[in-house]
């Protein structure tokens, strides 16, 4: 099944993304329950700890080390978790802190909506055994574009998870298990052949999905726009298989 995401919005203190009506961020809480509603339980939300340069740059933060990042984002992830399974909350922590924080009428998906985890190293993969539904990764973290070190890193961080979760008492399968395509990746559309054997090493890799990145006009990144319709028929073509073989 093809579908679309929206990537990526900025980081805010997950007290203010979930704040009671009377509290000054207001807003924030109908990000959550709002769509969660509207979808009628379809959301789910994306959350990592970003990376050097234009994530911070976006914002006008300082740039940040890649430990400070992840020692945010486990605070972060922590507090945004327990504000979405509890009425009401009093969290007080070293960078974001809840005071009576409410949530009514909550998530229409109980105990709370899904969480996509991005992780590429062990702390993130903690967090994403504790706390996700789903992890998401593109490969290592200083990347490997060559299909074989891509693999290879892939099939590394899958078994890392794998030792996260059984640290958690989670289940292996629990987490659906998402690959990265990311923006310079070009060899896996060179041809229809090319395109369905890198989804199929995915598959048996474990991953049961992979996003793409759509193509970008302006700086002619993400996946080629001439790879479209290569894309949507070798997913099509691998959904009807798929079916056939179940009946």
């Amino acid at each position: 099944m093809i579908e679309l995401s929206v990537l990526v919005l900025p980081d805010r203190d997950p007290a203010a993304f979930v704040a009671d009506v009377r509290a000054a961020e207001a807003l924030g809480v109908r990000t959550v329950w709002t769509y969660d509603h509207l979808s009628g339980g379809r959301l789910e939300i994306g959350v990592g700890a970003g990376a050097e340069g234009a994530d911070a740059a976006v914002l006008g933060d300082p740039p940040r080390s890649r430990a400070e990042r992840a020692g945010r984002f486990a605070e972060w992830l922590g507090l945004l978790d327990h504000l979405l399974t509890h009425d009401v909350s009093t969290v007080r922590g070293p960078r974001y802190s809840a005071v009576e924080a409410r949530q009514m009428p909550g998530c229409l998906q109980r105990p709370r909506v899904p969480l996509t985890v991005a992780a590429t190293g062990p702390r993130a993969m903690a967090l994403a055994a504790r706390h996700g539904q789903a992890w998401v990764t593109y490969g290592a973290y200083r990347r490997q574009d060559e299909p074989e070190g891509w693999f290879a890193a892939l099939e590394e961080q899958g078994r890392g998870l794998d030792a996260a979760l059984d640290a958690a008492g989670r289940p292996r399968a629990a987490p659906r298990r998402i690959a990265q395509v990311a923006l310079d990746m070009t060899w896996p559309f060179e041809s229809p052949d090319r395109y369905a054997d890198f989804a199929g090493r995915l598959r048996d890799a474990g991953f049961h999905e992979l996003t793409l990145h759509w193509p970008r006009p302006d700086d002619a990144r993400g996946m080629p726009s001439g790879a479209l319709d290569l894309v949507a028929a070798t997913h099509q073509s691998s959904r009807r298989a798929s079916r056939k073989a179940e009946r």
